[in-house]
């Protein structure tokens, strides 16, 4: 009885793989320059209290564990699905702007001030289409591949 059990769970195991089914990671990030990467799944990466280069893919991913006034400065490069910030144990962030960087005069990355000093930061890299966006003008900057759809204060 436990060779069939055995026999029917690599069976199932084999047929998922084969099937191109994705698995979601929750990760917590290694300190930068490693890159935390995610899979084409609903992943949750985590931030630690270094700086982390988190890479999210496809799926719907979830960006959390920002530590209050000990969070570094996190990259965030993801390539799809709706996904969600969460800073947790904010009411307010210090502040945010739009950054050129790669100098073609259009915003294309949106950076997330923890705090007044700029040492906490989180840096959402292709927040912006700098294609279609025109400069100065933010009513008129489009999301970018890196688009984060929703990004939420919880106190």
């Amino acid at each position: 009885m436990r060779r069939i059990a055995l026999l029917l769970m690599v069976m199932a195991s084999t047929f998922l793989a084969a099937s191109g089914v994705a698995w979601a990671a929750t990760k917590t990030c290694p300190p930068a320059p490693k890159n935390c990467n995610g899979t084409s799944g609903a992943d949750v990466l985590k931030s630690t209290s270094k700086d982390n280069v988190m890479v999210g893919k496809g799926g719907n991913d979830t960006y959390t564990n920002f530590v209050k006034g000990n969070s570094g400065v996190d990259y965030i490069g993801d390539s799809g699905g709706k996904d969600k910030l969460l800073l947790t144990n904010y009411s307010k962030v210090a502040g945010a702007e739009a950054l050129d960087t790669n100098k073609n005069g259009k915003a294309d990355t949106y950076v997330i001030y923890l705090d007044s000093k700029g040492n906490n930061a989180v840096v959402i890299v292709g927040f912006f289409d700098d294609k279609k966006s025109i400069p100065k003008k933010p009513k008129t900057w489009r999301t970018g591949i890196g688009y984060i759809e929703s990004i939420q204060l919880k106190k």
